[in-house]
């Protein structure tokens, strides 16, 4: 029977990790002086290839019950590591699996620092974000208490097991606010991420989770596969407060070469602007590779329109809910092959937008001027009020 150890241990450095207790197999009680051979411990980074542990596991004290792992620096230089302890001769004492995530480097698990000083975190307080994990474990997969209880085989449980490890990633990056000054307090925040996202849209699949989108599994490659295709249409589907920007445009020197005098480079976010006023000829024509507005009206255009935001953290949580919907919509059928589960995650996707569409008309300043029909037809009936000013500069 394996029973999961998590660790958060520092990036590319060395470590030994004291008080590991092996299972007798016969007895189902901690095993004294257990017999412990080269080849029983194996390492696996960053779901690589598994190799021996570079040094062998020794039991401390001398005929005690507990043993040392020790890892060398190169062991500790990944995301996270698995380490399985698998007795040889097949007959001594239990398997057991470690998880090992690491912390305090860009190239970390969690890159925020938990060890640092400068976190402002006491020993007390890291034991318990790590204590907390394994309370939920305990409580989420009715591990025992004691090594000699009936236990489950968490084998099954990999997915929940990654949601407790994900939701302790953001804690984490939730402390990495801190308020500035000797005893400055931590503020937590709910930072909202591209890996978040797709967690979301994952759940509601009842899919496994990533850890990052980069990561080569089946769930992360088919979310990355249509993530900024799925953000950018949704953004640009609608006038949502947080994707509106302004922008002064100023006339290119290359003008049309027919029927308007002006042309007025786009932004290179823009990816819709919002209508001009209605007594104002104009159109959107690309010029040397790029959108341009031609008119032939002003010096300069006071614009406002719809921007491709590729900053998660800007999202509105409903957005946020609404992206996940789509996005695991158009992942179901790859992920699960289930018709009614893509039907459901549709129905899903429907009422989220709407609902994120009526707030964010609560959030609008000032009310709405009806357009005249011929500019809603024109405009395929998007049905949405927005302007931008023609004027002359100063």
């Amino acid at each position: 029977m394996t029973r999961p150890i998590i660790y958060l241990i520092e990036y590319a450095a060395a470590r030994t990790i004291h008080g590991v207790q092996l299972v007798d197999r016969s007895t189902g009680q901690f095993k004294t002086s257990p017999t412990l051979a080269s080849g029983d411990f194996k390492i696996e980074k960053d779901g690589g290839a598994a190799a021996n542990l570079a040094t062998l596991p020794t039991v401390v004290p001398a005929a005690g019950s507990s043993i040392d792992i020790k890892l060398s620096a190169a062991e500790a230089q990944c995301k996270q590591a698995v380490i399985r302890g698998v007795d040889a001769a097949g007959a001594e004492w239990d398997d057991i699996v470690i998880h090992l995530f690491t912390v305090g480097n860009p190239s970390a698990y969690f890159p925020f620092d938990l060890f640092s000083a400068t976190v402002a975190l006491s020993a007390a307080s890291q034991g318990a974000v790590t204590g907390g994990v394994w309370d939920e474990l305990v409580a989420n997969h009715l591990l025992p208490d004691t090594f000699g209880a009936q236990g489950v085989d968490t084998s099954t449980k990999v997915t929940d097991i990654q949601a407790k490890v994900l939701e302790l990633r953001g804690l984490i990056e939730d402390l990495s606010d801190v308020i500035s000054g000797a005893g400055g307090a931590v503020t937590p925040a709910e930072v909202i991420s591209q890996t978040r996202v797709a967690n979301h849209a994952l759940q509601k699949l009842g899919a496994q989770l990533i850890t990052s989108m980069d990561e080569d599994t089946r769930e992360a490659r088919t979310v990355k596969a249509c993530y900024s295709i799925l953000r950018d249409r949704e953004l640009r589907a609608h006038s949502w407060n947080f994707s509106i920007k302004r922008a002064a445009l100023a006339p290119s020197a290359t003008v049309p070469a027919f029927g308007f005098a002006k042309a007025f480079p786009l932004p290179a976010d823009c990816l819709r602007i919002l209508p001009p006023a209605r007594d104002v000829d104009w159109t959107i024509e690309n010029i040397n590779g790029a959108s341009h507005i031609l008119t032939n009206e002003g010096t300069v255009i006071y614009l406002r329109y719809v921007a491709r935001i590729t900053d998660e953290a800007a999202f509105d949580e409903l957005f946020v809910d609404m992206l996940a919907c789509k996005i695991a919509w158009h992942c179901c059928e790859t992920i699960t092959q289930s018709n009614q589960k893509k039907a459901d995650v549709m129905q899903e996707y429907k009422d989220a937008r709407a609902e994120a569409r009526r707030i964010n008309a609560f959030e609008q300043a000032t009310p709405q001027e009806p357009e005249p029909p011929w500019l809603v037809a024109r405009r395929a009936g998007s049905g949405e009020q927005n302007w931008l000013r023609f004027g002359s500069e100063g």
